[in-house]
């Protein structure tokens, strides 16, 4: 009876302390991203029906006193960050039940997966051994949650781990550039688009643009490369040739790309992307 009274107060307080937080923040800064990492199991389901099918030790909300489920339903933070640092199969915690799980309970809030790529770094057998286990939860992530993300615990690790791990990522399925999805619910307006102009030098094309910004907000900018007359498409990331935060670009490489036609957006500090400038074309 104690323990359970003790629990019911730690929760209370915590979420008063969370909505607290998180109003606080969004008076002095409204478009300041707030998120949490937390443990990768809320709660296992022989404790809970909305709960994971999962035999978790130790649960955020039964052990952590940490609600995160309901942060997020109400809105008092804007991002999750689980720590899935289990693999497919796994026996207590499996990735591949943990993944949707989280998906299902993110209530139009951003969810964006931790992976455990320190699990590599001494793995001398078993499922961490090689890449193959990290790789299959990325595309995983990628196949089956659209408009989420992942990130690595730690970064650190890359320099650690054995084998062509980088290259797997870098060159094969993290090849192409992608936008971080808009919070429009901290703000949904997007800016103007750029007016863009082209000068070919040969084999080479220099772009720059004006932007379109009284606010004087600071923009980001992506330049868009489409070949031999293929409709512009924004959504299209495998044709972003560069996000930068410059007004001018130059494309060395036009010669192995036919006829190249080029628009670019512009980004605000929220992410949300401005419609296509004017269309230019090069060689």
């Amino acid at each position: 009876m104690f323990h359970l009274l003790q629990l019911m107060r730690l929760l209370g307080l915590q979420m008063l302390v969370r909505e607290m937080l998180n109003n606080s923040i969004k008076q002095i800064k409204p478009t300041m991203k707030l998120g949490i990492s937390p443990f990768g199991v809320w709660r296992n389901k022989s404790k809970d029906p909305d709960g994971s099918e999962t035999h978790g030790g130790q649960t955020n909300y039964d052990d952590l006193y940490a609600d995160v489920v309901l942060w997020m339903q109400k809105g008092w933070i804007d991002y999750l960050m689980p720590q899935l640092y289990w693999e497919h199969n796994h026996h207590a915690a499996s990735f591949n039940t943990l993944m949707p799980w989280w998906y299902g309970h993110c209530y139009k809030r951003h969810m964006y997966y931790g992976l455990g790529l320190y699990r590599m770094t001494n793995a001398r057998k078993g499922p961490w051994a090689s890449a193959h286990e990290l790789l299959w939860q990325m595309r995983d992530i990628r196949e089956q949650c659209p408009n989420t993300g992942y990130c690595f615990y730690s970064a650190t690790c890359f320099d650690k781990v054995r084998g062509p791990i980088k290259d797997s990522i870098q060159y094969g399925i993290a090849k192409y550039p992608a936008l971080v999805p808009p919070m429009v619910w901290l703000d949904s307006v997007a800016p103007a688009a750029p007016k863009l102009s082209i000068v070919p030098k040969g084999k080479e094309a220099e772009l720059s643009w004006q932007e379109l910004n009284p606010s004087k907000e600071p923009l980001r900018y992506v330049v868009y490369r489409f070949n031999n007359n293929e409709p512009v498409n924004l959504d299209r990331n495998d044709r972003i040739i560069s996000i930068q935060q410059s007004t001018e670009f130059k494309d060395t490489d036009t010669r192995h790309h036919g006829h190249c036609t080029y628009v670019v957006t512009a980004l605000d500090r929220m992410w949300n992307e401005s419609k296509a400038s004017n269309v230019v074309t090069g060689n």
